[in-house]
């Protein structure tokens, strides 16, 4: 004959039906982790269509997460930013902001995603960065990257062959910021000039170099400016 349960037994079993009632498994990986569904369906649009709209996450209780969304690790550090009472005590870092951002924007935890993009908006740019910009769709730290990568000549752009219309863009703000840069030259040497027969050439080089720096991220195009203002200086006096 089945024993009857104790009170604290079954204040137990409920708390686990409460609490973990909801098995995550993740690719490639044997241990799966146990979580709430009351907590996961609050926070993120994506679990409470899964798990209250008749699809078989609602049927089996298990939700599977793919490899190329994260892994186990990431996932409790997601799910830790949304326990009410841990979540007082977790901190965005370098070690978990890449696999929260992941998790957050895959399951439209929308506060959280925005959250770890003030985080990354405090951290070196780069073009891993900006992929991962991209990747997950936080604008503002997608355009910091640009411009950072725009303004860097040594950046290897070998990885964004495989994404044409970053690449495209790299491009783009890199020739706005060489107009900008030429425009501030044409009006630097128009502000010296009034009133006067002519400029030095040394008044002219350091226009130029004032607005187009040795480290100008086209440096074919810097060096053809500088070819054009040789022979603007030709004939000056020093």
């Amino acid at each position: 004959m089945k024993r009857a349960r104790s009170p604290d037994e079954q204040d137990s079993s409920r708390a686990v039906d409460i609490c973990g009632d909801v098995l995550v498994e993740f690719e490639g990986e044997a241990e799966g982790l146990r979580v709430s569904s009351h907590v996961l369906c609050l926070a993120s649009p994506v679990f409470l269509a899964m798990l209250t709209s008749g699809m078989c996450e609602e049927k089996t209780k298990r939700v599977e997460v793919a490899a190329s969304i994260g892994n186990r690790e990431q996932f409790e550090q997601f799910y830790g930013f949304l326990l009410p009472a841990k979540a007082l005590g977790q901190r965005l870092g370098r070690d978990n902001v890449d696999g929260v951002l992941a998790f957050s924007d895959y399951y439209q935890v929308s506060e959280l995603k925005e959250a770890c993009e003030e985080f990354l908006l405090r951290v070196s740019a780069s073009l891993d960065r900006l992929l991962q910009a991209e990747r997950h769709g936080i604008p503002r730290q997608r355009q910091r990257c640009l411009e950072h990568i725009s303004a860097s000549p040594t950046v290897d752009l070998s990885k964004l062959e495989a994404h044409p219309k970053l690449l495209l863009e790299v491009a783009r703000v890199s020739q706005q910021r060489l107009l900008e840069c030429r425009q501030g030259f044409k009006h630097k040497v128009e502000q010296l000039a009034p009133g006067r027969a002519q400029l030095s050439a040394k008044e002219v080089i350091e226009a130029f170099e004032e607005h187009f720096p040795l480290e100008h991220p086209n440096v074919a195009r810097r060096e053809a400016a500088l070819r054009e203002i040789a022979k603007l200086i030709q004939g000056l006096p020093p």
